[in-house]
């Protein structure tokens, strides 16, 4: 069926649209001819509009379509630069075109920008030479950055038609932020076009220099995103989403049911147990059917690795994001079965470290925060409280920071979950609860954002002196975002987020957390800010995950 002019058929421009597009994408085809494109293009998408002017080629690419039982639209008609007629040649059969003088018959023309559509996804122009008026006749919808990608085709030594050449429709795309590439289907990914580096050979001109991905990103099911309350993981998949949206990327996820964030394409985990062996199965084939529903350029998973078990041999781009402790032996089965199709990534150099002795490449991209959510405080007043945010167990030291807070006869707020199982509530009747409302010790609970935002924002130093390596802590960041300076421990990641002696303090014994809290007048609010916009903050962060995704891409 996809057999022309004795070849294959723009094979990898098929590949293409065999990945890019999605079912409810609009795809334009100017010049459809007997309906080669549309024919493949139905596959992945249910609105085409075929235009075609030629009266024996549209009768032919209407019958393709009956034939298949298509729903696509044809237009008997020219795309140019004018609503009215166009003179058109005959008697060439699948070259005939838009003529300027002396026409063998007049055809009916219309201007995209006056056909009524706000989107085109995909733009393909075939219209022998006449490209120049299409693209005039659809400026509006090109200055407004409505088309997303245009296929054109450039044939060096063509005839010049309209006093227009290959060079002129290149300055109009470049006008518009429109630059030139083609797309490899063995390597998977897009390489710069140079006009007159082929005779004959299709370009795709996309918008703003970057190729808009489809992203599909995983998270572990027990926990909605965005969190209600407690879910760091979740919380920073909430907003990298965001982020990869506004930038103009599709972004699919799969998470648990009860997760609003707002996505191109949402799937609930079938199995709400990410450590259950039946829920894994579940879990497992809800992503297959989800990357062959969506179609994604790459994904990016935040949930168990064996999810990604069977789709680990195939060539889709693959990235596995450790918020905790990683390394063991099936890190390195993932790795050989990968191969460059797969990458690591730690939340902190830390977890990284301990990735990349068990194979793969392994990159740390840390967690972030939403600058523009969490206020900076220039000033706190001489009385302002220390604070305690996080769970309330041993290993993150609220025992500590009461002690250090009663010995320095400093108010102390705690807040954050507390621990259901037998060690950690017999932790709190023992080591906490012993000490509430008095000397200034007070416990307010769980917070949500909001409630975080002014504790931080009021505190003079948040005091979280933990006793295991953490991976990264995300409260961390937070509080320097708010200018608030950080008492704890240099284990796992801290040293990475925390300068000693310039964000906070990094204290080795409960003595030097006494003189940690005697110097906080040393700290500067407005470093511990910098530290949190240069480092943290989601479009810095965000960065780092697009350029991670197009080096992937581009090894591919």
């Amino acid at each position: 069926m996809f057999l022309a002019y004795n070849y294959v058929m723009d094979w990898p421009e098929f590949k293409f649209l065999e990945r890019y597009l999605q079912f409810t994408d609009t795809v334009i085809d100017i010049g459809a001819n007997i309906g080669i494109y549309v024919l493949w293009i139905s596959k992945f998408t249910g609105n085409v509009i075929a235009f075609e002017p030629d009266p024996t080629n549209a009768l032919r690419l209407q019958q393709q379509i009956d034939l298949n039982n298509l729903t696509v639209v044809v237009e008997r008609c020219a795309v140019s630069n004018v609503n009215g007629t166009v003179g058109f040649s005959t008697g060439k059969d699948m070259e005939n075109h838009i003529v300027q003088d002396n026409g063998k018959c007049d055809v009916r023309s219309v201007r995209l920008d006056d056909y009524g559509l706000e989107r085109i996804h995909f733009l393909k122009v075939d219209v022998e030479g006449a490209e120049i008026l299409v693209l005039q006749g659809a400026e509006r919808l090109l200055s407004g950055h409505c088309v997303d990608v245009i296929q054109l085709e450039f044939n060096l030594g063509s005839p010049s038609y309209f006093g227009s050449s290959d060079e002129s429709v290149l300055r109009l795309l470049e006008h518009h932020g429109y630059e030139l590439f083609q797309y490899s289907p063995t390597q998977n990914r897009l390489v710069r076009f140079e006009i007159g580096s082929n005779e004959h050979s299709n370009a795709l001109a996309i918008y703003d220099h970057a190729f808009v991905l489809r992203i599909l990103l995983t998270v572990d099911p027990e926990i909605p995103v965005p969190p209600k309350l407690y879910g760091g993981i979740e919380r920073i998949v909430d907003g990298l989403i965001q982020e990869l949206r506004r930038r103009g990327h599709e972004v699919g996820l799969l998470a648990n049911p009860a997760s609003e964030c707002a996505v191109d394409f949402f799937v609930g985990w079938q199995g709400s147990k990410s450590q259950r062996n039946a829920d894994t199965i579940r879990n497992t084939l809800a992503l297959l059917r989800a990357v062959d529903e969506f179609r994604p350029s790459l994904i990016h998973s935040f949930a168990r690795l064996m999810y990604l078990l069977p789709l680990l041999p195939r060539r889709i781009s693959k990235i596995m994001s450790y918020q905790r402790s990683a390394g063991g032996k099936q890190i390195r089965i993932a790795s050989k079965l990968g191969g460059r199709s797969v990458e690591f990534t730690g939340c902190s150099e830390y977890i990284a470290q301990m990735g990349r002795p068990w194979g793969s490449h392994w990159t740390a991209i840390p967690n972030f925060v939403d600058t523009d959510f969490f206020r900076f405080q220039p000033r706190v007043p001489e009385d302002a409280p220390l604070v305690f945010l996080s769970r309330i167990e041993r290993i993150k030291g609220a025992h500590t920071a009461i002690a250090l807070a009663r010995k320095s006869r400093r108010r102390l707020i705690l807040a954050g979950n507390q621990v259901t199982h037998e060690e950690g509530e017999s932790y709190w009747r023992t080591e906490i609860e012993p000490f509430l409302n008095k000397e200034g010790v007070e416990y307010i609970g769980p917070v949500n954002d909001d409630q975080k935002n002014d504790l931080l924002g009021s505190a003079a130093a948040m005091v979280v002196p933990i006793e295991w390596n953490e991976p990264f802590g995300i409260v961390f960041a937070e509080a320097l975002a708010c200018g608030t300076p950080v008492i704890s421990c240099p284990r796992g990641a801290l040293p990475e987020i925390i300068k000693d002696g310039q964000h906070g303090f990094l204290m080795r014994s409960f003595e030097e957390g006494i003189e940690a809290i005697s110097r906080l007048s040393e700290i500067k609010r407005s470093e511990c800010r910098r530290r949190a916009e240069e480092r943290f903050s989601r479009e810095v962060v965000v960065d780092q995950y697009e350029l991670l995704y197009s080096s992937l891409l581009n090894a591919g």
